[in-house]
């Protein structure tokens, strides 16, 4: 019966963390989703944008399928390039 009883308690306690969580993951996604929707650079944002384009040298590399890769690839496409680190 004592197990019972103890079990009951972690259940309840078990559901009310889980509704807790996702009311405040809820509110947090909400705070995040209202940040610079006036246009502003959300604060911790840090970007570079080019205004004109740069010529970009020749460069012959392979790509995951063992085939050529080169500048003439990515020739009339938009393009996008992350440094990331930790």
């Amino acid at each position: 019966m004592q197990n019972r009883t103890k079990a009951k308690y972690t259940n309840t306690i078990l559901l009310i963390v889980a509704v807790l969580s996702l009311g405040l993951g809820y509110w947090f996604s909400q705070q995040y989703q209202t940040q610079g929707r006036d246009g502003s650079m959300p604060q911790g944002l840090e970007a570079t944008v080019l205004d004109t384009a740069r010529p970009l040298s020749a460069f012959t590399l392979q790509d995951h399928n063992n085939q050529p890769f080169s500048d003439q690839t990515l020739k009339g496409n938009w393009s996008f390039l992350f440094f990331g680190y930790t």
